[in-house]
């Protein structure tokens, strides 16, 4: 999977360096890699749809034209044919070749600067486990991106954590942290179903339950941060966006 970074180094599991931007790692994801394709798709089926209707009304069209008269609609026909056609195939072609379409948000996380009882991700991955979610994580600031190792924290960098059920590929959410001056956060890219937005408030209350001192807010919110418990009551039993395991 590739980061937002422009210009990578070479191969391998060395370090990027500081921290990739999660929104920018996020935007990276998230984009349509084949919106060429769909494109060239819809001006096809654009064309092709044009030429059925040019061919429905051209005897119509020669005929007024036989006799000084240009009748509108008959040229609107086969622009509309071909209208629907591309915008139709365009949207159907995207939904296959990239998935389902995603939006973008967050939480941003404070914490005391060099906090050093971060839990290891196993840990996380097993307190949403008992809930039915199946996750993984990849450092995505490293090149390959690397599974993180069982005995590695959350701190260890920045984690793109996806769920093996969701059908959207590229749906998920990073998780970063800056220990080093008390900060991180959470950016979600997730699909109509809101999987990975009840993710991310679970997530945090299990880190809470970790880190008492963990407040947080919405990214895009001008209010200032509150404890991590001001989720709980908005959390169900059991998450109602995850869906059916598959097989």
């Amino acid at each position: 999977m590739a980061t937002a970074r422009s210009t990578l180094p070479p191969a391998g599991n060395d370090s990027i360096g500081p921290p990739e931007d999660a929104a920018l790692f996020l935007r990276e994801v998230a984009r349509e890699k084949y919106g060429l394709l769909a494109g060239c798709l819809a001006a096809a089926a654009a064309a092709l749809m044009f030429g059925i209707g040019w061919l429905a009304v051209r005897d119509d069209i020669a005929a007024n034209r036989s006799v000084g008269l240009i009748v509108f609609e008959h040229y609107r026909f086969p622009l509309l044919l071909a209208g629907i056609a591309g915008v139709t195939v365009y949207a159907l072609s995207s939904r296959l070749l990239d998935g389902p379409q995603v939006r973008r948000h967050g939480y941003a996380l404070f914490f005391p600067p060099g906090h050093a009882g971060w839990p290891r991700f196993s840990e996380l991955q097993a307190d949403l486990a008992r809930l039915g979610y199946r996750l993984s994580a990849r450092q995505a600031d490293r090149l390959p991106p690397a599974p993180v190792p069982d005995e590695a924290t959350v701190a260890v960098g920045m984690l793109w954590i996806c769920e093996a059920n969701s059908s959207a590929p590229r749906a998920g959410l990073v998780l970063q942290l800056h220990t080093a001056h008390g900060e991180g956060c959470i950016e979600i890219a997730d699909s109509s179903r809101g999987l990975y937005s009840e993710l991310a408030m679970f997530l945090i209350v299990s880190l809470g339950e970790r880190v008492p001192d963990l407040t947080c807010k919405e990214a895009t919110s001008s209010l200032s941060a509150e404890s991590w418990e001001w989720l709980k009551p908005q959390l169900p039993e059991r998450p109602r966006a995850l869906p059916p395991a598959r097989g």
